[in-house]
């Protein structure tokens, strides 16, 4: 194969790859070193595992141990295994991101950016009337709510939604009733005939992505660290926590602002696609129409 053939080969990873699962994999292990001593750390369970090893205890421990001699040597197969256990790492993170921050979180309460930009209502299921009831009881809950994700729920005009639901009707034969189901049509759609939306569009996917999972992250850390720190009697940093879940928080605002970007930046490439195709459309000939 020669050099001018390595333009047509695949690479098997994307931009999501990057910043949806290796980031937030390699971030949550950076976050050892520069929360405790990782080297001590390493150290005491390598010594841990020779001192059973020398026991005569090799069942469960032989092969760890030659590993951990191997890497030690090899800096390179170090390397990869951490860019690997990142990687895997980085899924599981977006496994629990997508359950607890877009399914529990923003379906279920927040609402999808297409719902609350086209007003569709959702089915609300047992999880989000019996919450609900209690959210209810505190004064002020809608208005506080409203204050706070005031740009995230804010609708289109009412000009853009009819036009919206017009051209979708239109294009797709059916009415924009699921929030998901307007999202993913709309975002196929755009795939397809809009190249510079879409290319908009996955820069913003990549950041959702990469934020989200990085927001979920924080979540799990300040978790993991409260649940070491309490099992091995050591003192609760209650500042170190604070400031992990503070910036938990943040990604999670920053979350929110690129799934709406996402979602603006696919709703409006459609219409404007659609609205002059059919404009082109309509001033052909009635043969060229044919």
């Amino acid at each position: 194969m020669g050099l001018s053939d390595f333009r047509y080969v695949r690479v098997p990873f994307t931009l999501y790859d990057l910043f949806g699962y290796l980031l937030p994999g390699i971030f949550f292990f950076a976050l050892f070193p520069i929360t405790y001593d990782a080297g001590s750390a390493m150290n005491l369970a390598a010594d841990y595992i020779r001192n059973q090893t020398v026991r005569g205890d090799t069942t469960n421990h032989f092969f760890l141990l030659q590993f951990v001699g191997l890497v030690h040597q090899s800096p390179w197969l170090l390397a990869a295994y951490f860019l690997l256990v990142s990687y895997l790492l980085g899924h599981v993170i977006a496994a629990l991101s997508g359950l607890l921050l877009e399914r529990l979180g923003v379906e279920k309460f927040l609402k999808y950016p297409a719902a609350n930009m086209f007003g569709l209502r959702t089915h609300e299921g047992f999880i989000e009337t019996t919450t609900f009831a209690l959210l209810k009881k505190i004064p002020q809950w809608d208005s506080v709510k409203q204050f706070i994700f005031r740009n995230y729920r804010r609708p289109y005009s009412q000009e853009f939604i009819d036009r919206f639901k017009n051209k979708y009707v239109e294009r797709f034969k059916v009415a924009p009733n699921n929030p998901s189901d307007v999202f993913w049509l709309c975002f196929a759609f755009t795939s397809q005939n809009c190249p510079a939306t879409f290319e908009r569009a996955s820069h913003f996917l990549n950041l959702y992505g990469f934020a989200r999972n990085l927001s979920m992250m924080f979540f799990a850390f300040s978790i993991v660290m409260i649940g070491f720190e309490w099992s091995k009697g050591l003192h609760i940093n209650c500042w170190v926590e604070s400031a992990y879940l503070l910036l938990g928080i943040g990604f999670f605002w920053q979350y929110l602002k690129f799934f709406r970007r996402l979602n603006d930046e696919v709703f409006r490439g459609f219409v404007s696609y659609t609205s002059v195709t059919n404009d082109a459309d309509d001033k052909l000939p009635a043969n060229d129409a044919r």
